[in-house]
């Protein structure tokens, strides 16, 4: 949602900002929320005593399947604002529901956050199941600036571990090698239990993150080969098992692309624009790719229910562990905003596959009573821009490129012409990186260059703080709460 920092950054602006590339809303009151969001469920499944309380002896019993379910850009808002178009706990035939489900028969923790400046996807996948911030775990942003190798890094990147299912030559490879320190998943393999790991979503990112160092397979969507993938990191000898050639076969029947898409029943009158029975939703989302859609749940949920069955999950020695993070919604998200009607239907499309994939592992496994449910998100998301303007929120659009390129005038009169050609290498969600080599070269010192940065930063409507590198090595961190996530990113 926000923005962190970084070891190889030197200014970092706080502002609340939307998870775009290069733009971000400053909104004081607004643009603060987050993923408030936690269920930790033991589940009855279609049994009478459903509406009973929780036995006290199943907290006794070891799960023999936890279950994490991840929404990205859910907000903590999101179950209570839309609760009405959600499935009801237990329909009246005994089918189990999605997160109503949850919502009446877990702990519910709505207060919830991250805490930290960058709890985008990366760092919020990587903070779910290793329980540690961005500082720890190493993912502080979903990418960042190498400054010794001058270029640009991914958090998941690893050209020794090649991505199988994909012909793109220009996929370097991905693995976890980035993230410190272990997962849940992690503690179970070594453990010694015999527990199997399984991560799947649309995301590379989120898969892997989530699975952690010793999963079994990280299963992923490749939008560039319309295939599920994974990485020599999980297999390899370079082949994807059987069953995932199956749901790629299935998959390249689906269109790329789709016109738009009809909801799944009328709005609840609570989002922003259309309406009834809102057809015509996904301009600019579905019309671009399918999958960002609720087409990417469905198809995200058809790729967790063959891992279940594949790897026979909750049927082994120990605890095994299924990560699913729905993608899909996000990417929604960014293009639409959350205050959307498309972002509405998306909730009710991650309740029904939710439910789906509940009714399946009761009828697998004879119940639920064994399962340890995990509901989340990796964020949350301020209202759209233009949602903003049009219902006079106050607020700051800021411009990270233009920003930089300000700064790098600046820069350039103040302390001449920089080795290698620029003073600020690169901008990124309100970092602004500055060259190393043109700081060797330069005979003023970093900190007159930090201050006078500062100073343009400071200027700029919508700023509020800006953190230097040379603020964080010393300890010198800003006041509140953008100190404290701030120094838990850095």
């Amino acid at each position: 949602m926000a923005s962190t920092k970084t070891v190889s950054a030197a200014m970092t602006v706080e502002a609340s900002v939307s998870n775009r590339a290069r733009w971000a809303q400053v909104c004081p009151s607004a643009a603060r929320w987050v993923a408030g969001l936690l269920f930790c469920s033991y589940l009855i499944g279609a049994m009478p005593g459903w509406a009973a309380p929780l036995p006290t002896a199943l907290l006794d019993v070891r799960p023999r399947l936890v279950l994490v379910l991840v929404v990205d850009q859910m907000r903590g808002d999101d179950l209570t604002r839309h609760r009405t178009r959600l499935l009801p706990a237990m329909g009246k035939d005994g089918a189990l529901g999605g997160f109503r489900a949850l919502l009446e028969r877990g702990a519910w923790y709505p207060q919830a956050g991250f805490d930290t400046l960058h709890p985008m996807t990366g760092p919020g996948h990587a903070t779910i199941l290793t329980g540690a911030y961005p500082y720890r775990h190493g993912i502080v942003l979903n990418r960042w600036w190498d400054r010794a190798g001058e270029r640009l890094r991914y958090s998941v990147g690893d050209p020794k571990a090649t991505v199988v299912g994909a012909p793109d030559a220009s996929n370097t490879g991905r693995s976890p090698r980035t993230l410190l320190g272990t997962t849940l998943g992690d503690a179970l393999k070594n453990a010694g239990l015999g527990s199997r790991v399984v991560s799947v979503a649309m995301k590379d990112r989120a898969a892997i993150l989530l699975g952690g160092h010793r999963a079994d397979l990280a299963l992923w969507f490749n939008s560039a080969s319309w295939s599920w993938v994974s990485s020599r990191y999980y297999l390899p000898k370079g082949k994807l098992p059987g069953w995932v050639a199956g749901l790629n076969a299935a998959v390249a029947k689906v269109p790329r692309t789709l016109t738009t898409w009809r909801p799944d029943g009328a709005g609840d009158g609570r989002s922003d624009g259309k309406q009834g029975d809102g057809n015509g939703l996904g301009k600019g989302s579905a019309t671009i790719n399918a999958m960002w859609s609720p087409l990417g749940d469905q198809l995200t949920m058809d790729a967790a229910l063959a891992a279940l069955h594949d790897f026979d999950l909750g049927r082994g020695k120990g605890p095994d562990l299924l990560a699913i993070s729905l993608s899909a919604h996000d990417i929604v998200g960014h293009v639409h905003g959350h205050n959307a009607r498309e972002m509405e239907e998306m909730l009710v499309s991650a309740d029904r596959q939710i439910a789906r994939l509940l009714k399946a592992i009761a009828n697998r496994l004879g119940g639920l009573n064994e399962v340890l449910v995990v509901l989340t998100s990796d964020h949350g998301a301020p209202p759209h821009e233009a949602y903003g303007a049009r219902n006079k929120l106050p607020g700051t659009v800021l411009n990270d490129v233009a920003m930089a390129q300000r700064l790098e005038q600046v820069l350039r009169h103040d302390f001449g012409a920089p080795a290698g050609g620029l003073w600020i290498t690169r901008s990124a969600k309100l970092e602004f990186f500055i060259s190393e080599r043109a700081l060797k070269a330069s005979k003023a010192p970093r900190s007159a260059i930090e201050a006078v940065g500062r100073a343009l930063l400071l200027a700029e409507p919508g700023v509020a703080h800006v953190l230097t590198r040379g603020d964080a090595l010393a300890g010198s961190w800003p006041p509140g709460r953008f100190g404290r996530q701030a120094m838990r990113g850095f």
